[in-house]
C-alpha cells in the first residue's frame, strides 16, 4: 500500500514546527501540513532561503498559515533562542534539518558539524520545547534521519 498525503487528517488549529524546511522533505512536509490547515512554522539557517520557501508554500496553497523563523540546529545558542521565543502549545515537531558530505568542520560550540546539526541540535530543541509539547493534547515528535552515512 502506498501512503498518500490525503491520509493526513484535518490539522486546523494545530501548530507544527519543521526544522530545515526550506528544501527537500522539510519543504514537502510544509506543503502537505499547511494544505491540511496546520499553522506551520518553517525554520531555516538562512532566513532568505526560508522566505523563498514560504513563498512557494503560499503560492501553492493560497491562505496557508505559514511563518518563517531562523533556526540553526548546529548552534545551541540558536536552538535556545528559538525555544525561548516560542510560546503556546506545540502539536507536532518535525526534526528534519540535516547536512551531509561536507568536509570536516566544527560547530560554534566545538562539536563535529554533522553531529551538531543532525543530532545534538534536534535533541536540545526537543528538550527545550518539551513543555509546549506537553501542553498539546496529543503532541507528536517526528525525527527524520538518513542512511547517507553508510
Amino acid at each position: 500500500m502506498t501512503w498518500k498525503s490525503s491520509a493526513i487528517q484535518d490539522l486546523s488549529g494545530k501548530t507544527v514546527v519543521i526544522t530545515g524546511s526550506n528544501s527537500g522533505l522539510g519543504l514537502a512536509s510544509s506543503h502537505a501540513l499547511a494544505a491540511k490547515g496546520a499553522h506551520v512554522i518553517m525554520t531555516a539557517r538562512d532566513e532568505q532561503r526560508g522566505w523563498a520557501a514560504k513563498a512557494k508554500v503560499e503560492h501553492a496553497i493560497p491562505g496557508a498559515s505559514v511563518e518563517v523563523r531562523r533556526l540553526d540546529t548546529s548552534s545551541l545558542d540558536s536552538v535556545r533562542a528559538f525555544a525561548n521565543e516560542f510560546s503556546g502549545p506545540l502539536d507536532i515537531l518535525i526534526n528534519n534539518a540535516g547536512i551531509m558530505a561536507i568536509p570536516f568542520s566544527q560547530s560554534v560550540d566545538g562539536y563535529e558539524m554533522h553531529l551538531a546539526t543532525n543530532h545534538l541540535g534536534h535533541f536540545a530543541l526537543t528538550a527545550s520545547l518539551l513543555e509546549s509539547l506537553k501542553a498539546a493534547p496529543s503532541a507528536r515528535v517526528v525525527t527524520i534521519s538518513s542512511v547517507a552515512a553508510k
